[in-house]
């Protein structure tokens, strides 16, 4: 079995032209040898009909044998047999919205160009995103800090109250001694 791709969408190659017949000198007709390709892609499962299509003049210029089954080099570059379909939607008998069903391909260089462009794009916007998100955490932090009651103020079952919390932050603003604390023990 052998996988055949071709640049266009609906080729036909003719591998034997046929002959009519002619009745009057008893030749009979022969069929015509050929093969048409589906959205650009034909498989064939007979050995003499893939040797012949191997021997044909248009072979690696209009088409090509396939060597991985997924790859498809001339995806980007075949249009479809299928033509653009333009849906318009009515309302009372107005045109409302209109919609393409058709899809633009992308070249590999357009591609390539599109990926160079968005890693510029993303080294001279990196920093500034750094910037503001080492920002946001900050402020996050900061209002964390703020929102919550010191934890060694705070015992179980008691409740926190507006005026606890504003004396554990003015606690924490206020400017501390240098000198080490002397440490306790509770019994």
């Amino acid at each position: 079995m052998a996988k055949f791709v071709s640049k266009s969408a609906n080729l036909h190659i003719v591998l034997k032209p046929g002959i009519p017949a002619q009745p009057i000198t008893g030749t009979p007709a022969q069929p015509t040898l050929s093969v048409r390709f589906q959205d650009g892609v034909v498989d064939i499962n007979d050995a003499e009909l893939v040797e012949k299509m191997r021997n044909h003049p248009g072979f690696s210029r209009d088409y090509i044998e396939a060597v991985d089954e997924t790859h498809d080099p001339f995806a980007s570059y075949r249009k479809e047999s299928e033509p653009e379909h333009v849906l318009t939607e009515l309302k009372y008998g107005t045109p409302v919205k209109k919609e393409s069903s058709g899809n633009q391909a992308v070249s590999p260089e357009l591609k390539r160009m599109i990926s160079e462009q968005a890693a510029q794009m993303a080294k001279q916007m990196a920093p500034q995103m750094a910037k503001q998100l080492l920002q946001e955490m900050m402020a996050q932090q900061q209002q964390e800090k703020e929102n919550t009651p010191a934890e060694d103020e705070v015992e179980a079952g008691e409740e926190v109250s507006v005026d606890m919390v504003d004396e554990v932050s003015k606690e924490e603003s206020a400017p501390k001694d240098t000198k080490a604390p002397s440490s306790k023990k509770k019994k």
